[in-house]
């Protein structure tokens, strides 16, 4: 039988993001083999090979990227030889500071509260930034999850600042607690 071609596509970054220089990137990619398993997942930027992993999840962080534009690709092989290539991801470095902005809404609005760790300046954050949103549940709330830019059951995570991202924080109404022994009935 012929071996086909394994798939790959680059998650991280989107396609014409731009950072501030010197920017750390995170790479990340998808791949899969319809008829074996993937031996390796090469980053390149441009020609050159900026890394090679060999485990899932496949990323690399390309530290102190300087400015300039780029062209990401990631290369797929598999475990009989055959490769696949990622469509080209084109992001920017820039030379000034380039911020966005992370607006983070609350559902419903007395549910609860969000933190920001670090909180933004008055630009915003700087391209590139990690930053970590923590929901707390007000008295009578719980937490039920986050939607938006990122979807997630935890109440803490974790984001990078790459372009303007929304985050929805939702809280649901929990019911008064019951004494050992009670039973309500309702309805």
């Amino acid at each position: 039988p012929v071996n086909s071609s394994p798939s790959v596509v680059i998650t991280h970054p989107a396609d014409e993001a731009t950072y501030s220089a010197p920017a750390d990137i995170t790479i990340t990619a998808e791949a899969g083999d319809p008829d074996g398993t993937i031996a390796a997942v090469r980053f390149y930027s441009g020609t050159t090979l900026l890394h090679t992993d060999s485990a899932n999840p496949y990323e690399y962080t390309w530290t102190g990227v300087p400015a300039g534009s780029y062209i990401l690709t990631a290369q797929a092989q598999d475990n009989q030889g055959a490769v696949g290539v990622s469509p080209a991801i084109g992001i920017t470095v820039s030379a000034q500071p380039v911020y966005y902005t992370l607006t983070v809404n609350v559902n419903p609005t007395n549910g609860g509260t969000v933190t920001l760790n670090p909180p933004p300046t008055g630009s915003g954050y700087i391209a590139g930034a990690t930053v970590t949103a923590t929901a707390t549940p007000n008295a009578g709330y719980e937490f039920a999850g986050w939607t938006g830019t990122v979807t997630s059951n935890a109440t803490s995570i974790t984001i990078t600042v790459d372009a303007d991202k929304i985050l929805t924080v939702n809280f649901r109404a929990s019911g008064p607690a019951l004494d050992p022994g009670e039973v309500r009935i309702i309805g």
